[in-house]
């Protein structure tokens, strides 16, 4: 009796254990469906983090860029400011320069009309001593009259005063008349050689005046051709600088336009992170909704099931109940068979003791044949994935070999593309119909064409490729070289805008004859120097980033009669 009781009640508990792992199985499929939504709400969200991260990364990376173009940018107000300086120091010069001219000029005007006033006065002392000499002439011919006039009448001055004297007084008077006239006529003759001997010596004093004017007047002249070349030279100082710091200006204008530029695309890219951020919150309440709705239904769902399997529990249990009332009547019945079978028990329970032992002995064998499955089953697993494991390197091993024989293969391609490209430079090589070549040797490709670029004429073609640097550019055709800078040293990684060489850096200018020119620019260095005569082909620099450029490459221009054409209207 007691056997069947447990029976009844075992199936009972199974019954309710059934009703259990039901409401356990709801319950864990709600929990599923809630971590499958989360799972993909986390997914999602992962999604749109992403693209929202790599977005602030683009507007990070820009920032950095309108910080470094706002750096440069304030460089360049600085050397504007410096270039003014400059030019306001110039003015001062040419001011200067102007002022000395009109000093200068106003001591040549004096100096001229000193010399002027010399010259009159050497005139009229010429004059006066042409006067004097005649005066001395003439007195000179009337002392040589009274003299031969004397001689002629046989008597000397002196002997008539004597002997013509009435007394001796009169004799007196007389010689002394003769010495007066005598004195006076010498004194007469002195004189006038000592008023010539005057005008002589100032006539001297004036030339030796007019001498030390016209020397002052040629120094002053050279004084003044220094002043004006010194003008000039300060008038094209100014001038360049004014170029420059239009230059600068223009410079600074694209600056700033590129800032406003990387501004405009941040503030676009912020737009997007918001609209990002308002999808993924959209997205976030309609999967809270769609998953609020889907556990309602699926509580709902597990209610009705549960209230289901209860009622058919309750009456199963209702069901049991009488078949135990039923059961305890048959063991009221049964209790007298009971009493019989009690010493059957007390047997049974001997017998149930000894199947106890053998039970537990069986036990005993059981777990040890369940602990040597289990190692067996240990060694069989340890055995699989050793054998796994040997599959997965055998399978890793088959992949590395087949990524070998691939990169082999793309090495092979590299090469054969390599010999096209070298095949394709070998034709480039050869003449075009206007006697030009490639002045690139190496296969290398156009980065930058023609025409107008960046609101200006890019006046040739920009000649670039990953490994140009350091390699050498050839003379597209025979010529004399007539221009060559070479004194840049600003190469790569450097501020791209650097003006060395007026923007082209390091380069070298050919002539070709017949008004054809070519130039090879931004060069690291030139091989060839001014004067010297190139042959088709001949290495004339290396390939670098000098001046006005951002990555390493050649410009290369043809010039007719001095104006920029098309290369690749030469080359082709």
């Amino acid at each position: 009796m007691q056997i069947f009781l447990k029976k009844i009640s075992a199936y009972i508990m199974s019954k309710l254990f059934k009703i259990k792992k039901l409401l356990s199985f709801i319950v864990c499929g709600v929990i599923a469906l809630n971590l499958t939504f989360a799972y993909s709400e986390k997914q999602e969200k992962n999604v749109h983090a992403k693209t929202v991260a790599e977005l602030q990364e683009e507007r990070s990376e820009n920032e950095k860029k309108i910080q470094q173009l706002r750096q440069e940018l304030s460089q360049y107000d600085d050397n504007m400011k410096e270039q003014q300086k400059y030019q306001d120091t110039l003015t001062d010069q040419i001011i200067l320069m102007q002022n000395n001219i009109t000093i200068v000029d106003e001591e040549l005007n004096r100096i001229k009309s000193d010399i002027s006033t010399a010259e009159e006065n050497i005139t009229q002392l010429v004059k006066d001593i042409a006067q004097q000499e005649k005066d001395i002439a003439e007195n000179t011919e009337l002392f040589k009259e009274r003299l031969r006039a004397m001689y002629v009448t046989g008597n000397d001055s002196l002997a008539s005063a004597i002997i013509g004297a009435s007394d001796f007084y009169d004799m007196l008077s007389r010689v002394e008349m003769v010495n007066r006239i005598a004195e006076h006529d010498s004194d007469l003759i002195e004189t006038l050689k000592t008023q010539l001997e005057t005008l002589d010596a100032q006539k001297s004093a004036l030339e030796s005046e007019k001498l030390t004017l016209e020397t002052k007047k040629a120094e002053q002249e050279t004084k003044k051709a220094e002043f004006e070349s010194m003008r000039e030279e300060y008038n094209q100082a100014f001038e360049q600088s004014e170029e420059y710091l239009d230059t600068l200006k223009i410079e600074a204008n694209q600056k700033q336009l590129d800032i406003e530029k990387l501004n405009s695309i941040n503030e676009e890219k912020l737009k997007e992170e918001e609209k990002i951020k308002t999808a993924e919150e959209n997205a976030r309440k309609a999967r809270e909704e769609q998953l609020k709705k889907a556990n309602e239904e699926a509580i709902q769902k597990a209610k009705t099931n549960a209230e289901k399997k209860a009622l058919e529990a309750k009456a199963e249990a209702e069901r049991l109940e009488r078949e135990k009332q039923e059961a305890e009547k048959k063991a009221q019945e049964a209790k007298a068979e009971a009493d019989r079978i009690a010493k059957e028990k007390a047997e049974a329970e001997k017998k149930a003791e000894e199947a106890k032992k053998a039970a537990e002995k069986l036990a005993a064998q059981k777990e040890a044949e369940e602990k040597a499955k289990k190692e067996e089953e240990k060694r069989k697993a340890e055995q699989a994935a050793k054998e796994e494991a040997e599959r997965l390197a055998a399978e890793q091993a088959k992949k590395e070999e087949e990524q070998r024989r691939a990169e082999q293969e793309a090495e092979e391609q590299r090469k054969a593309e390599e010999e096209r490209q070298a095949q394709e430079e070998a034709n480039k090589q050869q003449q075009s119909s206007s006697g030009f070549i490639w002045p690139a040797p190496g296969g290398y490709y156009i980065s930058s064409g023609y025409g107008a670029r960046w609101g200006t004429t890019h006046r040739g073609i920009d000649i670039a490729g990953g490994s140009i640097r350091g390699t050498s550019a050839v003379a597209s055709r025979a010529g004399t070289v007539i221009m060559v800078n070479n004194s840049c040293t600003h190469d790569y990684a450097k501020d791209y805008s650097c003006g060395c060489g007026g923007g082209y850096g390091n380069y070298v200018l050919i002539d070709h004859g017949d008004g054809y020119s070519t130039m090879y620019a931004h060069l690291s260095t030139a091989y060839v120097s001014v004067g010297e005569y190139v042959e088709q082909g001949q290495a004339i620099g290396a390939v670098g980033c000098t001046g006005h450029s951002t990555g390493n490459h050649l410009h290369f221009e043809i010039r007719v009669d001095g104006t920029a054409q098309d290369p690749q209207n030469y080359l082709n």
